[in-house]
Order: structure tokens, then C-alpha cells, then sequence
């Protein structure tokens, strides 16, 4: 998400480039972008109510941004959205073996955080629990080593920290921004956008 003035030339930049194609399909709207999630529009004297959007969030390595509305559809967004998109990534690494998973191992005597290791293919070795000193309640973690041993079960939650739902909705956005990325306004005041739109803009 955008800082409040950080790197205002940037944001004149989108907004002058966007204004042009805007203006090409609105001729009266002079100096006037719309944003392409909700088509609010926004004059160039109240460029402050517009924020610079990543369109894949910058935890994911995105660069390309767009312009949006601050509040409405960019911090609403990000907060709702935008996190779940990113901790889905990070979880479907986990599953391929590329990323840990955070984990919950099951003790009467405190919370022992570890994460866990897959193998990212069969032929790569058992998987790996590493304990997370830190996190983790130490006399838990004493019982649990001197536990170990034949039959002994151990338990275990597994974190994945995000909604589907919401993921789903955050990965269509971020389709939807980079169409527009692309197509500009052609796009986003089409008719097959606009049936996106309703499912993309906070309620």
C-alpha cells in the first residue's frame, strides 16, 4: 500500500498517463482519472485521495502498480485481501517443500512452536520439525525431548492463515488490475468488467 506523500512524482506520473486514456473515452473529464476497481472519479486537485496500488502485493515480489482509491478500494483491500493472497502463496510453498510451515506441537505443559519441512519430492528424505526456541514454552520442550521414544505419538496443528474466499477474491484483483494494466479504461468500463467489479469492490 501507498504512503501518504512517499514518492509523489510517481503518483502524478500514473495519474497524468491514466487521465490521457481516461479523457480518450470521456472527452469532458479533463485532468480526471476513474479508479479502475470502484470508477470513482478523481480530479487531479484531489490527488491525495488516490494511493499507488501494487497489483501483485510487493511481499510477492509485484512492481507494476496502478492508482486506486486510498481508503475504498486500496487500504480496505489490502487488509482484507491482499494478506490472504500472500499467506496462500506462502502456504502453497510450504506444501511444495520450498517454505516451512508454522506449527503447533501438542503439550499439557505449554505451547512449543516449531515448523515443519516437506520433503519437495519423495526421494528428498523424511520431513524436518525444527522448534522455534523463542516461541516456545522451554519446560514443554524439555518434556517433550525426554518423551521421546518408541510409541510415543506426537501431535500436531499446522497453520495455513488465510480464507479461501478471500484468497480467491485477492487473486481475481490482481487479474483484473493487470488487464487493466494493459487494456486501460477499454477494460474497465466494459461490460465483462463490470461483472467483476461487483465482486471486487469493499461493501
Amino acid at each position: 500500500m501507498d504512503r501518504m506523500g512517499a514518492r509523489p512524482e510517481k503518483r502524478t506520473g500514473l495519474f497524468r498517463a491514466m487521465a490521457v486514456d481516461y479523457q480518450r473515452l470521456r472527452p469532458e473529464a479533463v485532468d480526471t482519472v476513474a479508479c479502475p476497481l470502484c470508477l470513482t472519479e478523481h480530479s487531479k486537485i484531489n490527488l491525495a485521495d488516490l494511493s499507488r496500488e501494487h497489483i501483485i502485493p510487493s511481499q510477492l515480489g509485484g512492481r507494476s502498480e496502478t492508482l486506486t482509491c486510498r481508503q475504498k478500494c486500496n487500504n480496505a483491500h489490502g487488509s482484507h485481501l491482499d494478506s490472504h493472497l500472500i499467506n496462500a502463496m506462502r502456504a502453497m510453498d510450504a506444501v511444495e517443500g520450498i517454505a516451512p510451515i508454522r506449527t503447533v506441537l501438542g503439550s499439557h505443559k505449554g505451547k512449543i512452536a516449531a515448523e515443519v519441512f516437506l520433503p519437495s519430492r519423495p526421494e528428498a528424505g523424511p520431513f524436518r520439525i525444527q522448534l522455534v526456541g523463542k516461541a516456545s514454552n522451554m519446560q514443554a520442550t524439555d518434556d517433550l525431548r525426554n518423551s521421546l521414544g518408541e510409541g510415543f505419538t506426537l501431535k500436531m496443528q499446522m497453520s495455513f492463515p488465510f480464507i479461501p474466499e478471500r484468497y480467491f477474491r485477492a487473486a481475481l484483483r490482481a487479474a483484473f488490475l493487470s488487464v487493466f494494466k494493459t487494456e486501460g479504461y477499454d477494460y474497465a468500463l466494459s461490460a465483462g468488467a463490470a461483472r467483476s467489479e461487483r465482486s471486487l469492490v469493499p461493501r
